[in-house]
């Protein structure tokens, strides 16, 4: 689509118009005009198109941001952590509240398995790391009880859980 009035020639691009005044020193659009200003509206739908996608994004990265922190702050609140254990690749990520409940800063932990073991119990370790080894191979929800010992000695109970969750790989 393409306008040519008396002073101004415009062009289509996806969200309106490009206008272009004539002036004295260029008095009229030839057809190779016509090509550069619709290949320069079709550039600038390009740009508007970027530039919108780029604000989505912002704005889908600050509402997750938010989700995250309300999320942290429950899990401070109710003193629940959480973790995701990701067998392809492996990996295996602590929520915040996991670590101060475990008696762990972040960067002290190297391997969450290992680390998560030491605080078990001694006698309830066989059968919280049987039952953690066991979970991937099953759909099953799993619970139990068990006792973490914390850096200082301290003693604690807490109710384990687990909800394999499992896509089609």
């Amino acid at each position: 689509d393409k306008v040519v009035l008396p002073g101004v020639v415009a062009v289509r691009v996806r969200s309106g118009w490009m206008a272009v005044a004539t002036t004295a020193s260029t008095p009229f659009f030839g057809l190779e005009e016509l090509g550069l200003l619709q290949t320069l509206a079709h550039l600038a739908g390009l740009a508007l198109d970027r530039a919108e996608l780029f604000d989505r994004e912002r704005i889908a990265r600050r509402i997750l941001a938010e989700r995250e922190y309300q999320l942290a702050e429950a899990q401070r609140t109710a003193r629940l952590g959480s973790y995701t254990w990701d067998l392809s690749p492996p990996s295996v990520s602590w929520s915040d509240e996991l670590y101060r409940i475990l008696g762990f800063r972040p960067e002290e932990v190297v391997d969450h398995g290992e680390a998560f073991a030491s605080r078990v119990h001694p006698d309830d370790r066989e059968r919280v790391l049987e039952a953690w080894q066991s979970a991937p191979s099953t759909t099953v929800p799993t619970s139990m009880e068990y006792r973490i010992v914390l850096p200082g000695g301290e003693v604690r109970w807490v109710q384990g859980r687990a909800r394999p969750v499992l896509d089609a790989g």
